[in-house]
Order: structure tokens, then sequence, then C-alpha cells
């Protein structure tokens, strides 16, 4: 499903539009990209702006928390 645009409600701690995730082609990495939630991004306890994603990574939007998982042999 790579490349489709997804939309995910999950609490309201989050802002409506908190944060996009995207698929880089070029770099074959998924991307958190922090879009001014009150609260930001934060990834492996660290607040970040942007950020590429590794499989097993925590992600914290709000009171909400993540476990990213790539399945790399899907995006080879």
């Amino acid at each position: 499903d790579a490349g489709r645009e997804r939309s995910v409600v999950v609490r309201d701690s989050i802002s409506r539009r908190h944060a996009l995730l995207h698929y880089n082609a070029d770099t074959r990495r998924f991307v958190i990209t922090d879009l001014g939630g009150g609260n930001g991004v934060i990834v492996n306890k660290v607040r970040q702006q942007s950020h590429d994603l590794n499989d097993g990574d925590l992600v914290e939007l709000g009171e909400v928390r993540l476990r990213f998982r790539a399945n790399t042999e899907l995006l080879t």
C-alpha cells in the first residue's frame, strides 16, 4: 500500500493534522514529519521535526504511542 494516503483517528490528544507519514521512494525509507501539533512528534524519546523511521522505532503523538514496523522485503 505504499503511495496510498491513509488517515488514522486514534485519540483526542492528537491534533487533526498532527503528523504526516510518507514513504520516500528515493531513500526507500518511511519519514514522519511534524505538522505543528501541540505536543510535537517524539521518536525514541527525542522530539523531531522530521525523522527517517527505522523498524522498531517508538513514535509518540500526544498520549498515543506507536511502534513502527517495516517489512523491508516489500520495499525492495
